[in-house]
């Protein structure tokens, strides 16, 4: 805890001015970040359905396996590394249930991820420059909605800023390759954590590489390569469904005779992705309170991220492109070429600390040029503010579905669809024998409320494709909601030009918000 040590006040300094050492502010900042991820705390699971799949495979660990248990067969699951889900599994096993203890952890991991940041932020800049990035990372609207949900983002910054704290540690200690040997160990549990997470280890290589620290290389990436080895021998036995790279080049994921890309239109996405994430994504994570301002976002994305970018070159010159911008670099490219449908700031997310330490980079060059000393610390508090009231505005919304939870409603907080959908998957547990499997738009959640099998059904215009997918997965039940424009697109057809092949037998729900359960017959 050296590092927390308070300077000595200069003799003859004002005995009125109160003094707050590193660790009073290091602590208060902690503290305000836990008091709002408390407050905005939300007890129910987000609808993404990447998280209930984590909780599966967190379970599915402690059967023994790695497996897609909501499938029929339990299949081995191909897609998500298992660092994330080994996390979850002790509380999984002894949570009864419950998602709130798998989102205490995730608190737990914010904080943890907080502390890391301020010791890459003492590596990198002098005195007190810590203060006000490690302050925005904390009161940030996005980093908060997170640090309570069960993704692997806020993990992956808690994982993964110690590869870059223990490779600048190493830069100024003797045995440079023990330090750069933990990096390697972290950017593997990060790489473990998150597939996209590459970009960490691969710049961290270059990196070395370039600079010619060959020994530190070598630790690197025999560490890395020991954690990464298991789940690489692992993942070459097992047979793999559509991965990230069919992702990638998928023209469009949600319909399956789309095919994939050519060079040009990949060129396209691009170009598309860097105004998306520059103009619109990143000026309104800094700035949320003008999210919803469509008309001024892109000027002030102009403003926001060209401070940001000035904070990166400025650091890419004074270090010759460091460890942190080779791999900031690297994961701007990752995101650059993801398909537009799905860009946004989740994916910003795990770089969002780095980002904001080039904001304040960029601003004190800015106030030094324009000899305005105070001008990064008042944008940072003016920021800072605008993020609390944000966060604010949302804790009453927050509180109230906390207390209705508390007092009994487990779906408080979710919309009507939402509400019957769950619903209408305990519908299934008590209405159907425990061996029946349900195509459902959602799967993983199915199962979850059912424990009934599911999978999703193929997002094809041909009806013979869907109903031969049907046919051959043994499906029993399905599931028609009247909310989810696949199911209009790719199954509503099927079941009503096949009226003999499906039979009606439940409807939950009314109105525009139902749930109709079919019986497949043979």
């Amino acid at each position: 805890m050296s590092q927390l040590k308070a300077k000595p006040s200069p003799p003859g300094g004002n005995p009125a001015r109160v003094r707050f050492t590193d660790r009073q502010i290091l602590l208060a900042i902690l503290a305000l970040h836990l008091v709002l991820s408390l407050i905005l705390f939300d007890p129910k699971l987000s609808t993404g359905g990447d998280n209930a799949q984590y909780l599966i495979l967190a379970k599915s660990l402690l059967q023994g396996s790695y497996s897609n248990l909501q499938e029929p067969g339990s299949p081995p699951h191909s897609q998500y590394p298992p660092f994330f889900p080994m996390l979850l599994a002790p509380i999984v096993a002894v949570s009864g249930g419950s998602f709130i203890p798998v989102k205490l952890l995730i608190v737990a991991c914010g904080i943890a991820g907080l502390f890391v940041f301020y010791l890459v932020l003492r590596r990198l800049g002098s005195g007190r420059d810590w203060v006000l990035p490690l302050l925005l990372l904390a009161v940030s609207p996005l980093f908060l909605s997170y640090a309570h949900d069960t993704y692997t983002e806020v993990p992956f910054v808690m994982v993964s800023l110690p590869a870059l704290y223990f490779l600048l540690r190493g830069a100024k200690e003797k045995r440079r390759w023990l330090w750069a040997g933990l990096a390697g160990l972290f950017a593997g549990l990060a790489f473990l954590t998150r597939t996209q997470g590459l970009a960490l280890p691969l710049g961290l290589a270059v990196f070395l590489a370039l600079k010619r620290r060959w020994s530190e290389l070598g630790a690197f990436a025999l560490v890395f390569g020991l954690v990464w080895l298991p789940w690489l021998i692992r993942d070459l036995r097992v047979p793999h469904d559509a991965g990230y790279l069919a992702q990638l080049l998928r023209r469009d994921w949600y319909n399956a005779a789309s095919g994939n890309v050519g060079a040009g239109e990949f060129l396209k996405r691009i170009v598309d992705n860097v105004g998306i994430y520059l103009l619109r994504v990143l000026p309104a994570v800094v700035l949320p309170v003008l999210a919803s301002a469509k008309a001024v976002l892109p000027l002030l994305g102009v403003v926001v991220s060209g401070v940001t970018l000035w904070g990166f070159i400025r650091e890419a010159k004074k270090w010759g492109m460091g460890a942190l911008e080779w791999y900031v670099l690297l994961a701007a490219g990752v995101l650059s070429a993801w398909p537009t449908v799905w860009s946004g700031d989740r994916f910003l997310l795990p770089i969002l600390p780095l980002l904001l330490w080039y904001l304040m980079v960029g601003l004190r060059d800015l106030a030094r040029r324009l000899k305005l000393a105070r001008l990064p610390a008042y944008a940072a508090g003016l920021l800072a503010v605008l993020c609390l009231a944000v966060s604010v505005g949302q804790a009453g919304t927050s509180l109230k579905n906390l207390s209705d939870y508390v007092k009994g409603d487990r779906f408080a907080g979710y919309d009507d669809a939402w509400r019957t959908y769950f619903q209408a998957a305990e519908w299934l547990r008590e209405h159907t024998p425990v061996d029946a499997v349900v195509v459902s738009r959602k799967p993983q959640f199915t199962y979850l409320y059912s424990q009934r099998k599911s999978f999703v059904y193929p997002f094809s215009a041909d009806q013979k494709t869907v109903l031969a997918d049907i046919d051959r997965r043994g499906a029993t039940h399905v599931f028609l909601e009247t909310f989810f424009g696949s199911s209009a697109q790719y199954l509503y057809p099927v079941i009503r030009d096949h009226p003999d092949r499906f039979q009606q037998v439940g409807t939950i729900g009314g109105g525009q918000v139902q749930v109709l359960v079919y019986e497949v017959k043979r």
